[in-house]
């Protein structure tokens, strides 16, 4: 979702997550690289020689619609916080990001989806320029891998996003000699290049805490490709497929163990237009069901945003619950995971603290049924002192004080 500058920050004591957590768990037993400014044509940069191997039971794998850990089915209920790397950057602002962790360990979660990529020349950027890395950025994603896997949490690291408040694909387009406008993201050469080239000194990173390359650390469940890619300029999807397709197969080939998913918000095409919060949803080039469908995609990415997607008065409950089930049944399909990558709701009192609960509800109902639901992050948890979203009102419960924070 995009991150407003000026939203509302509420917080939220999840005592309904810690208890939903424990049923769920019931269901079953770097080189930097400079950029040559003499270049007047991108360079392709090609995979490397692909090897198809078992990974080691300690990475998270799939088997149909399952996930897997250490050799048995692994479920989660894991939550988002997008600063983790950024905040751990700075010694003074490194507390915001443990008491990310502390939260979830007190809670209970196994999961957090947090950014790997910050661009453009801001504040803790990790890409300052087109292949010119920050190690000091870089370094807060260390201390972010090293701080998860202490605590025996698995990560999913976000590669880069549609939205432009961090840099993303807009950035790249900025960069580029050919690109115009964001869609050009996924079939300009440039930055398709850059784009790699990135990709490529993460996975080979070296963590300075723990010795071991990114692509080695089983501490990473999964690489999420681009945070809810669109392109309205091609309603067909083909566009954001083939460039999801070739960009897949590229991480594989240089890290064939982790998992590899989109970060698609899931809204369908042709298969299922219906199931889309509104037709206006249809036409945004996702199209989960081409992009899920590829080989190199391990799971089904989707994100539940009502109060953003549906028209005032319709109701969020039934949509929440239509929605979960409809990815559900596209993941029996595939025969993959179905992930709920972010869910979220505007504060407005008892109503936010009821739809969090109804959507656990509910997830947890599709995975009793079979169905493909892997793992569920709500959005998002926040460090009790991280006010630049406006004020917090506590809740105190017996388990402690958690907060969540929305836009």
């Amino acid at each position: 979702m995009k991150r407003e500058e000026g939203a509302s920050q509420a917080c939220f004591a999840a005592i309904c997550i810690l208890t939903m957590a424990v049923w769920f768990w019931d269901l079953d037993g770097g080189t930097m690289e400079g950029w040559n400014s003499h270049l007047t044509q991108p360079v392709e940069v090609k995979p490397m020689f692909r090897v198809e191997t078992r990974p080691p039971e300690e990475f998270v794998q799939v088997s149909g619609t399952k996930f897997n850990w250490r050799g048995k089915n692994f479920h989660f209920v894991g939550t988002n916080c997008y600063y983790a790397a950024m905040k751990a950057a700075e010694p003074e602002t490194k507390h915001l990001s443990m008491h990310i962790f502390d939260g979830m360990e007190e809670m209970g979660l196994n999961v957090l989806r947090t950014w790997a990529f910050r661009e453009g020349k801001r504040p803790q950027t990790m890409q300052p320029s087109p292949g010119v890395y920050s190690e000091a950025s870089f370094l807060g994603l260390d201390w972010v891998v090293r701080e998860a896997g202490r605590r025996g949490i698995k990560l999913i690291l976000t590669l880069t996003d549609y939205w432009e408040e961090y840099g993303g694909m807009q950035q790249y387009v900025e960069w580029s000699r050919s690109a115009q406008v964001v869609e050009h993201f996924y079939t300009d050469d440039w930055c398709k290049r850059w784009y790699k080239m990135y990709v490529s000194a993460v996975l080979n990173r070296v963590n300075k805490f723990t010795g071991k390359r990114y692509k080695d650390d089983p501490t990473i469940m999964a690489w999420e490709l681009a945070n809810e890619a669109r392109n309205e300029r091609d309603p067909s999807g083909l566009v954001v497929q083939q460039w999801t397709a070739e960009m897949s197969a590229y991480v594989k080939s240089i890290d064939p163990f982790h998992l590899v998913t989109t970060g698609s918000e899931g809204f369908f095409g042709t298969s299922c237009p219906s199931c889309n919060p509104a037709e206006y949803y249809a036409n945004l080039g996702v199209v989960t069901e081409q992009q899920h469908a590829l080989e190199d995609i391990d799971y089904i990415s989707a994100h539940l945003w009502p109060d953003i997607w549906l028209d005032e008065g319709l109701e969020h409950h039934n949509f929440a619950e239509n929605w979960m089930t409809a990815q559900a049944h596209l993941g029996n399909q595939l025969n993959k995971p179905f992930v709920l990558g972010e869910f979220g709701k505007s504060p407005h009192g008892s109503q936010r603290e009821e739809f969090f609960y109804s959507v656990l509800q509910s997830f947890l109902s599709v995975a009793q049924k079979g169905h493909s639901a892997g793992g569920i992050l709500f959005w998002t948890l926040a460090s009790s002192s991280y006010l630049d979203y406006g004020m917090c009102q506590l809740l105190h419960l017996l388990v402690g004080v958690v907060y969540l924070q929305t836009r």
